[in-house]
This record gives C-alpha cells, sequence and structure tokens, in this order.
C-alpha cells in the first residue's frame, strides 16, 4: 500500500481533529486513522465508510469517511471528506432509550415490560429440592 499523505487541510478538519490546519499538511493519515482495516477498505475501492479519528489529544471520535477521486494540479488524487458522528450516535442512543422508556418519567414502558416479561419466562424454572425453616 502507498503511503498517503495530506497535501491540504480544511479547516472544519483541524478542528475536529484538534490540530492547527498547518500542523496536519503533510502528515500520514495512520496519525489520524489508527485503524489499519480502514486505511486497507480504502486502498481496495470502497468509497464509504465509518471510521474512528483520532485527535491530537489522543481521544478518539467515529466518523464517517467518503473518499472521491479528483483531479488537482493535473494529477489523479483522493479527496476524503471526514463527517462527525458523535451526534447522529447520540440521537441514536436517546431513539433507543425512548423505544423503551417513558419520555416523561423515564421509567420502563409496556414495551420494556413485555420484553423483559417474555425473557423472563422463556428461562428454565430451578425449584429447591428441599426446603427448611430456620427458627
Amino acid at each position: 500500500m502507498r503511503r498517503r499523505h495530506r497535501r491540504d487541510c480544511h479547516n472544519s478538519f483541524a478542528i475536529l481533529a484538534k490540530v492547527a490546519n498547518p500542523e496536519a499538511v503533510g502528515v500520514k493519515l495512520d496519525k489520524y486513522f489508527p485503524d489499519e482495516a480502514t486505511r486497507l477498505s480504502f486502498s481496495a475501492g470502497q468509497s464509504a465508510g465509518r471510521a474512528e479519528l483520532r485527535q491530537a489529544d489522543g481521544s478518539i471520535i467515529p466518523v464517517e469517511l467518503i473518499l472521491r477521486p479528483v483531479e488537482f494540479a493535473g494529477k489523479k488524487q483522493h479527496a476524503i471528506a471526514v463527517r462527525d458522528l458523535r451526534a447522529r450516535k447520540k440521537a441514536e442512543q436517546h431513539i433507543r432509550f425512548l423505544a423503551h422508556h417513558d419520555a416523561l418519567t423515564g421509567l420502563p414502558n409496556r414495551s420494556s415490560f413485555n420484553m423483559n416479561w417474555t425473557r423472563k419466562s422463556r428461562r428454565p424454572r430451578v425449584r429447591p429440592k428441599s426446603c427448611r425453616a430456620l427458627s
């Protein structure tokens, strides 16, 4: 696999990666995308996928990558769009919560009750063979 370097950086990526824009130019992509499988999938021709972006402080955030071929300065290059997925993941988590809990009280709703009832009713019942009363 050919090592890819950043030739240009948009300000929004620099903000997302928590680096100053000039610091991001010329840096290998593995610094920001530590998962080798993600980089290999793009080398194999995949045009979109989810990945993890390593920020300058070491924290990892979920992102979506979209790879597009472009021509720049008479040469074929690739442009990579990076979309932050934190807000989407938070919304999905909230929707999952609301599907099983009352929005006002936060208590489990009927759907949650039925799911737990079904799960518990399928478990085999274990009865003690003997029982003694202690006095």
